[in-house]
């Protein structure tokens, strides 16, 4: 197994929070009456990903997957941060975040907003890549490749990127008209 395969252990504070959001997406399709098979159809995941997510005990979620899964119900997937200090805006997290908050259900514009964003805090804390990819027990290439294209990484990771920085990321649902 290579180290940046090796998926942290969620804080504590996070483990909850996780839970919290499985739990109100599999209430969601009770209360709606969809079964897994049209949610998956639906939000182009398959059974095991849908399954996984709701059981809790498929390890690492992918961003992506959960706001798929919450546009099934006309729901969107809500991110905010403790405890760090606001990067200053660039025009590209300017027009990310316009983009995510335009398309509510395209997690592409979430995510990489997301992605962008730590940055920035890493960026403005001073905090060098190689030292965070350390933190994060991470190959250097393979974090550096996360931010700069944005390739899909796991909740956990975004989560505990956070994290170091001295920061939470927060999750929520927001129904959205």
């Amino acid at each position: 197994m290579t180290s940046d395969r090796i998926m942290p252990d969620l804080h504590e504070d996070d483990v909850e929070e996780v839970a919290q959001l499985r739990r109100l997406l599999a209430g969601w399709r009770v209360t709606s009456l969809l079964k897994q098979k049209d949610i998956t159809a639906k939000a182009g995941l398959g059974d095991t990903v849908v399954s996984c997510m709701e059981r809790g005990d498929a390890g690492p979620m992918r961003l992506i997957n959960v706001c798929r899964y919450a546009s099934v119900f006309g729901l969107a997937v809500a991110v905010s941060f403790e405890g760090m200090p606001v990067p200053v805006f660039t025009p590209e997290l300017e027009s990310l975040d316009t983009l995510s908050k335009a398309n509510p259900f395209n997690p592409l514009w979430l995510e990489t907003f997301i992605v962008k964003y730590l940055r920035e805090c890493r960026k403005q804390q001073g905090v060098e890549l190689k030292v965070l990819a350390a933190r994060l027990n991470m190959r250097l290439d393979t974090l550096s490749k996360w931010e700069l294209e944005g390739t899909d990484p796991h909740l956990y990771r975004m989560m505990d990127y956070a994290r170091q920085l001295g920061g939470r990321m927060k999750l929520g649902l927001v129904l959205v008209p």
